[in-house]
């Protein structure tokens, strides 16, 4: 059980992490790139999921123009894979901007040129958040880790005060019966008395066998 709280403290933090994603202003990308003839460079960024942020970018070319585009990791995927792909994107341009709002998860900027020789690139992207909703997250997560370690202490102790189950008792049949008539211990295998001859029907116990002999008397 110690091991499955230890397991989701984990877990936790690394929701943390991704829930959290950025805060306030950051520079994201802030470079000059010089591309060959179609060559194709990407950047990739994260958003918590659970904020919603805006992005801005920038871009310069010295010896002809680019396509920049602006993908989710799933249409990223579909572009690296010669496939039809959903993107924002600036076309064909020496120099553009681009502002977009964005949700949580993780977004790739890519930039393609489309000039016929080696072009050089400098580009510039920020990204502000604009909703944050991680800390009503955290606070969730903190409590339901709280709930799923009392209730994990509760059971441990409840199984430890419980009793342990008693074991079986069978009865031991007894190893000898006594004659009816003259109280003597005869063995179970006999059905005569062997010190008076009167044979034996049942079984008696040592308060039947007392019995026996007040009666003789």
């Amino acid at each position: 059980m110690n091991k499955k709280i230890f397991v989701l403290g984990l877990l936790f933090l690394y929701s943390f992490q991704t829930v959290r994603g950025v805060s306030g202003v950051n520079t994201i990308v802030d470079t000059t790139e010089t591309l060959e003839f179609l060559d194709l460079k990407y950047f990739s960024f994260t958003v918590g999921f659970a904020q919603t942020a805006e992005i801005s970018i920038t871009f310069e070319c010295t010896e002809g123009t680019i396509t920049l585009y602006l993908v989710n990791e799933e249409n990223f995927n579909r572009l690296m894979d010669l496939k039809m792909f959903e993107c924002w994107k600036v076309e064909d341009r020496e120099t553009g901007s681009l502002v977009q709002e964005l949700s949580g998860g993780k977004w790739y900027i890519v930039i393609l040129n489309t000039a016929l020789a080696d072009n050089t690139v400098s580009i510039l992207a920020t990204l502000e958040v604009v909703s944050d909703y991680s800390l009503v997250y955290i606070v969730l997560g903190l409590v339901f880790v709280g709930i799923v370690s009392v209730v994990s202490v509760f059971i441990i102790k409840r199984r430890r005060k419980s009793p342990s189950s008693a074991p079986a008792v069978h009865p031991v049949p007894p190893e000898d019966r006594y004659c009816h008539a003259c109280g003597l211990a005869v063995p179970l295998h006999l059905n005569y008395c062997g010190n008076c001859g009167t044979r034996l029907t049942l079984a008696l116990s040592v308060k039947e066998k007392d019995k026996a002999l007040f009666t003789d008397e």
